[in-house]
């Protein structure tokens, strides 16, 4: 079965792979903004934030995954590819292993979220970093064909 998919989608480049990362990398910026300011304007009781905070940061760790999963693709169809994505790629792996537990560190009655917003912000600068570094390799004319 995976054989007809493969024959069906056609293998990714480099470039595409790339412009998946960055979408998916946008895509968890945005969510880890949305997860620090959850509270800041407007408190409801402190189990509805958390929930909420461990929501966003599933779906925060998901794009992640979904930016290494474009390049372990890429990978499968193009073993050799530049360093720079294999860095990248590495990178990413091992955010995505900072990012899986996060969301079950946040319990429904935790009061101090002290240490877990500095945990966001730092996820938000590698994100920021990783996305500048995405976006470099992807201006440094990579071959487009798969």
């Amino acid at each position: 079965m995976s054989d007809q998919i493969s024959a069906v989608r056609p293998a990714p480049s480099a470039v595409d792979a790339l412009a998946r990362v960055l979408a998916e990398l946008d895509t968890a910026q945005h969510l880890l903004e949305e997860v620090s300011v959850i509270g800041l304007w407007s408190r409801s009781d402190d189990c509805s934030d958390n929930r909420q905070r461990r929501k966003g940061l599933r779906e925060t760790d998901w794009a992640v995954s979904g930016a290494l999963r474009a390049l372990t693709d890429l990978r499968s169809h193009q073993p050799d590819i530049p360093a720079g994505l294999v860095t990248l790629e590495e990178e990413l792996r091992a955010l995505v292993k900072v990012l899986e537990p996060l969301p079950d560190t946040v319990s429904d009655t935790m009061g101090d979220t002290g240490p877990l917003d500095s945990a966001i912000r730092e996820i938000s600068r590698e994100i920021s970093n990783l996305r500048e570094r995405a976006s470099q390799l992807r201006g440094s004319g990579l071959p487009r064909a798969g």
